[in-house]
């Protein structure tokens, strides 16, 4: 996320820090393992909320680098503050309890059109998921349908990282965050979001049917801050590998990947934006902060180890650990030794959105989605302990998006668009091949 470089707002994030009283109990500059020394990396530690929330390994730390100082703090504090709000916001809004049958005056989401897994899935051993039914009670809170302009209540659980169950067959899917953004106003706060479930769904697209996507010829690249970039992470003798993973949407949509010679010898990052160099640029920043992520947490690397079937892969970190495996590494290679490369003017420019003030680029996505009849519905998360600041923070749910899971137990397959899209991007080949088993490599 990327929030306007200015010191009024570092002013304002820094309030939040505070070791005694602090949502954030401290923010501190990392020291620069590798990379040159103009990237700057930024760490915060959240208060302790673990028994509050009943989410003992709710993670309590978050990370941003940036070639811009101010920004790069700013990252982190930002970051900081999305995680606790995505977890807090919930003790605030008291979700009602229903069934779908019982309720319909409420305007509940269809149950039927919630994000599900293949019988396969749900019959897999290490599933721990039930299929949503109509006739079951859920938690359900009150969001906004953007397509629709009115109210709608979403299942407490795809809105939030913890929520209340009272039995079992009331947990219909895993903690994600895609989705979640925030912003120096709601609308930026919203479009920001938008753009993370369309990068993280242009992610799944690729890797599910291991598509070879365009590569973009780092030789045609002018730009100074992406080039600074690019050799920051070349003087560590790492291969840059940067992809044009861009979607049915008008947007440029880039994947990066970082190869290196030593651990952690492979790093995978992605990146939407209205504008093409801004998303390549956030691509090597975010490739910056998670290698630097495996370089701190090395010792967690010797000790994973995972089964064939991949049974053990079940959050973000084993995602990261498994690809730098050596036995995982060539795994990339449909991505990586594909000879089809594209200018870097080739990439998705939507030019006038890069002009539209944060209200009128959501109305382009309310219209894009509509278009298509695909969902959108936002939530407000901001606390009111946060607003008072001018930052805001929103949940977007879109259950028409491919699904990024942290588990690959549960992948949330029974999806049309994993398919349907092909034709539309120019990959109609693919059609018709199966789904990869493979865990996706991203962190």
């Amino acid at each position: 996320m990327i929030i306007s470089n200015n010191y009024s707002a570092l002013t304002e994030a820094r309030k939040f820090v505070n070791p005694k009283l602090g949502i954030i109990k401290f923010c501190v500059s990392r020291k620069r393992i590798w990379g040159e020394d103009n990237y700057f990396q930024y760490a915060c530690e959240l208060a302790k909320m673990g028994r509050i929330i009943n989410m003992p390994h709710f993670p309590v730390s978050s990370t941003s680098a940036s070639m811009d100082k101010t920004q790069a703090e700013i990252g982190a504090i930002v970051e900081g503050l999305e995680r606790y709000c995505g977890v807090m916001k919930y003790f605030e809004d008291v979700p009602i309890y229903t069934s779908e049958s019982e309720n319909i005056e409420n305007n509940l989401f269809p149950v039927k059109e919630l994000p599900i897994c293949l019988d396969e899935e749900y019959s897999n051993f290490y599933n721990f998921l039930s299929k949503p039914n109509s006739n079951q009670s859920y938690y359900w809170t009150k969001c906004r349908d953007l397509i629709n302009d009115n109210d709608i209540y979403v299942p407490s659980s795809y809105i939030f990282l913890n929520h209340n169950i009272n039995q079992k067959n009331e947990i219909i899917s895993t903690p994600n965050s895609t989705g979640t953004a925030g912003g120096q106003l709601l609308e930026k706060a919203t479009v920001n979001a938008i753009l993370e479930a369309l990068e993280r769904d242009a992610i799944m697209i690729t890797w599910l049917n291991q598509i070879p996507r365009n590569k973009i010829d780092i030789d045609t690249i002018k730009n100074k801050d992406i080039l600074k970039r690019i050799n920051a992470h070349k003087r560590n003798k790492s291969e840059v590998f940067l992809f044009d993973i861009s979607t049915d949407f008008d947007i440029p949509i880039v994947l990066c990947v970082i190869k290196s010679p030593e651990y952690p010898e492979i790093t995978v990052t992605a990146a939407a934006k209205l504008n093409s160099d801004e998303a390549v640029c956030r691509a090597l920043d975010e490739a910056f902060t998670t290698r630097n992520f495996g370089l701190y947490n090395k010792s967690k690397f010797y000790i994973k180890n995972y089964d064939d079937k991949f049974h053990n892969v079940i959050d973000f970190e084993d995602h990261y650990y498994l690809y730098n495996k050596p036995k995982m590494q060539n795994k990339l290679d449909f991505l990586i030794k594909n000879d089809k490369t594209i200018h870097i003017n080739e990439l998705a420019n939507n030019e006038k959105l890069e002009h539209y003030e944060s209200q009128e680029v959501l109305e382009y996505f309310i219209d894009e989605f509509k278009k298509r009849s695909f969902h959108l519905i936002s939530k407000e998360i901001t606390t009111s302990d946060i607003s008072h600041s001018i930052f805001r923070f929103v949940k977007i749910f879109t259950p028409n998006l491919v699904v990024l899971s942290p588990n690959h137990n549960l992948r949330f397959l029974k999806n049309n668009r994993i398919k349907d899209i092909l034709p539309q991007i120019g990959y109609s080949d693919y059609s018709n091949k199966k789904i990869t088993n493979l865990p996706h490599p991203f962190a």
